[in-house]
């Protein structure tokens, strides 16, 4: 089957899709459906496979191919419900006692700290006032009720949609601090999913102690942290101005620095068969651990199974293919987390990656003209979405990119050459150098984000109006393939002549 595994990424993305849609018409199907409509296509390929040879007609690798494919759809669509069936609750009418566990904040509000929590198995949002704080891990005693998640009178947006396909079972809309009481003896246990953030917190201290502050500490936290909380909302305006939200969300660019950063600490990759195992397995390592410690965002996660995958290749002697490795990253993390499908970051990261790599195969060798042309890519497989999501476009975002692809290489070299030694007694001058720099590129950003005409309102379309122009780009990219692939053919004919 040509382009297998676009296709199994594909069907099992329809799936999801088709299941979300009927949740959404309150169309239900139980997973034990699901399940056992997959089982009975496995029997027909099984007796369609084992059916003896004069009963095999002409079109049997099709409609076996088309079996398989419709199977992968209704994976998807039992994945999606097994999700489902854990994420929708009936929560009591009345305010009780309940245990639960912070798993990250806290993130502020207006009047409130917003902390994501773990309660009896679900995933909530509980609002406490400012008077009190806790940490990722903390184990509290609450005593409030717990609403389904509601739409906000008078508003367009799907709030509750939105929280929904974030996993999110109930919102404590507000909890007084008089309802707030510590955990009993015993009760709190280290887990994964808090240790993390709890070390996110410790480190970007130790960025305030040595004496990063405002807009630096904010950027600097964002990239090597993942966290951007610390970013003010004017900040944000300039690095969406300037085209350049993409350095804000980490994604397959700082994990390509980091996996170069790390060949480079280890050393190129030869020698012995097993010591090159060794280094890429330490280098996968440290991918994930950086991917836990940023709070495995989409795009992250989406690099660095890529990176895994590559790697898994590289150990048994394969031949690695990006787009391939591009689609299975897309279904092993659909396949996991089937709600990703309706993540912007998601479709945002897949739609650039696609973009990048449908050309990074021809690009030029002149860094100007392949930056160039990469960020070209990288925008043309997002502006769809991207219009539907926030209406805009940035207008420079081919200068800011030929500024900010070679500075943010040396900005997250740096970062990692100051944790290197911020023990030592060169802590302050790399402290120094280091704000230096990321002061530089938040002045550089902010002239391209003032110049004018620098965000071109179109308004948000609709996801008609997104796979509308999605099929367009897909009509050019095919255009302009052949007619390269026939200049080249021309080409090498008039040489032979």
């Amino acid at each position: 089957m040509k382009n297998s595994l676009l296709k199994i990424a594909a069907f099992l993305a329809l799936g999801i899709g088709i299941a979300d849609a009927c949740e959404y018409h309150s169309l239900m199907f139980s997973q034990y459906i699901y399940l056992g409509i997959i089982l009975f296509c496995l029997f027909l390929m099984l007796m369609l496979n084992r059916a003896p040879s004069s009963l095999r007609g002409v079109g049997r690798k099709t409609l076996f191919a088309c079996l398989a494919l419709l199977t992968f759809s209704f994976i998807g669509g039992w994945r999606y419900q097994q999700v489902h069936d854990k994420v929708t609750t009936d929560w009591p009418n009345e305010e009780i006692l309940y245990k639960g566990k912070i798993i990250e904040g806290p993130s502020e509000r207006k009047k409130t700290l917003r902390y994501v929590m773990q309660v009896e198995r679900k995933t909530i949002y509980a609002y406490f006032p400012k008077t009190v704080t806790y940490e990722a891990g903390d184990e509290l005693q609450l005593k409030t009720r717990i609403k389904a998640p509601e739409n906000f009178a008078g508003a367009d947006f799907d709030y509750a949609r939105f929280l929904y396909h974030r996993r999110i079972a109930g919102t404590a809309p507000f909890v007084k601090e008089s309802d707030i009481l510590p955990a009993g003896e015993g009760m709190k246990e280290g887990h994964l999913s808090s240790f993390f953030p709890s070390l996110r917190k410790t480190l970007r201290r130790r960025y305030e102690r040595f004496g990063f502050k405002d807009n630096e500490l904010g950027i600097i936290t964002a990239l090597s942290l993942g966290d951007k909380s610390l970013l003010s909302d004017e900040q944000r305006e300039v690095f969406s101005a300037s085209g350049a939200s993409h350095v804000l969300a980490l994604s397959g660019l700082h994990v390509g620095i980091i996996y170069f950063l790390l060949c480079l600490l280890l050393g190129r990759k030869r020698g012995a068969r097993r010591g090159r195992f060794v280094k890429e397995a330490l280098i996968v390592l440290s991918l994930w651990l950086f991917a836990f410690l940023t709070g495995m965002s989409p795009s992250i996660t989406r690099a660095v199974t890529m990176c895994t995958i590559f790697a898994l290749v590289q150990m048994m002697g394969g031949r690695r293919s990006s787009i391939d490795a591009l689609f299975l990253t897309a279904f092993v993390m659909l396949l996991m987390q089937p709600f990703l499908l309706f993540d912007a970051s998601f479709q945002l990261s897949f739609g650039a990656m696609l973009g990048i790599l449908l050309v990074s195969e021809h690009s030029p060798r002149n860094v100007f003209l392949s930056i160039i042309l990469l960020s070209f890519a990288a925008q043309l497989g997002t502006f769809p979405l991207v219009l539907h999501y926030f209406g805009v476009l940035p207008t420079y975002f081919l200068l800011t990119n030929l500024v900010i692809f070679p500075l943010i290489y040396v900005i997250m070299a740096c970062i990692v050459l100051w944790w290197m030694v911020s023990w030592t007694p060169f802590a302050a001058w790399a402290t120094t150098a280091l704000g230096w720099l990321v002061s530089q590129m938040n002045h550089i950003l902010s002239w391209i984000a003032a110049l004018p005409g620098s965000q071109l309102a179109v308004g948000k379309i609709s996801w008609l109006w997104v796979a509308l122009l999605f099929l367009l780009v897909a009509i050019l990219i095919i255009v302009i393939r052949r007619l390269r692939n026939n200049f080249r053919r021309y080409h090498a004919a008039f040489k032979k002549s």
